[in-house]
């Protein structure tokens, strides 16, 4: 069976969403680098924190999930695993990224954060809680916290849209930043900042949708459904 992941060294691609996405496991800073011809670029889950030595980075793919582990070989203050996982919810494709730390450390304290960026934006939403009959606007540059949103967030290029959710218990903020006179926009999420002991292990789920603008709101709502009832990869 061929993957929809093509690995090839410290090199990884995939299509969807209409377009091409590549990551290089080597700068997870980086992200997932999604262009498509004619339409906006996405770089999604930069993961600037995430300290690699380059070497200690082991990665392949498993059914449709691309797995990457750093710092296995004991030389880094913490062990990470980065797990890919593509997926559709009719025919809409998502990317979720899940993200696990650990260390061999007496107690260390982990941070860690994800950011998305993109151009082109031409509107922002988010979801204020679960049961909301609607969407809030984001107007410009702010912090959204759990109490006032869930997290979810919807950003229009046009007849595209993308969509970036997180598991509720997994959201501690996001920074929004665009401004109307400008398309440029990122997501910053902090998903570790806690101590941890010796051999635990924690995680954190994302996961990001590419919808059709003409129905992106009942896309989300059921991308989202979906997203907080599926569980967590048993290999992850």
């Amino acid at each position: 069976m061929t993957s929809l992941w093509q690995l090839n060294d410290l090199q990884a691609t995939t299509s969807l969403g209409g377009g091409t996405g590549k990551l290089a496991l080597n700068q997870p800073e980086n992200g997932f680098d999604w262009r498509r011809s004619g339409g906006p670029s996405l770089c999604l889950f930069e993961l600037p924190h995430l300290a690699t030595d380059g070497e200690s980075i082991e990665a392949y793919v498993r059914n449709e999930d691309l797995v990457v582990n750093y710092g296995k070989r004991g030389m880094l203050p913490f062990d990470h695993q980065v797990y890919w996982k593509r997926s559709q919810t009719g025919e809409i494709d998502q990317l979720e990224c899940i993200v696990a730390a650990q260390t061999a450390s007496l107690d260390a304290h982990s941070q860690l954060s994800t950011c998305t960026r993109g151009s082109g934006c031409r509107e922002i939403f988010h979801l204020p809680d679960h049961q909301s009959e609607g969407l809030a606007r984001v107007e410009s540059t702010t912090t959204l916290t759990p109490g006032v949103s869930t997290g979810c967030l919807l950003i229009r290029f046009g007849p595209l849209s993308y969509i970036e959710m997180i598991q509720p218990s997994d959201f501690l903020s996001v920074r929004v930043e665009w401004s109307r006179e400008h398309s440029d926009f990122s997501l910053t999420r902090p998903i570790f900042d806690r101590s941890l002991e010796k051999g635990v292990i924690v995680r954190a789920r994302a996961c990001g949708v590419w919808a059709d603008a003409s129905m992106d709101e009942v896309q989300m709502r059921a991308a989202y459904e979906a997203f907080l009832a599926d569980p967590l990869p048993l290999t992850v």
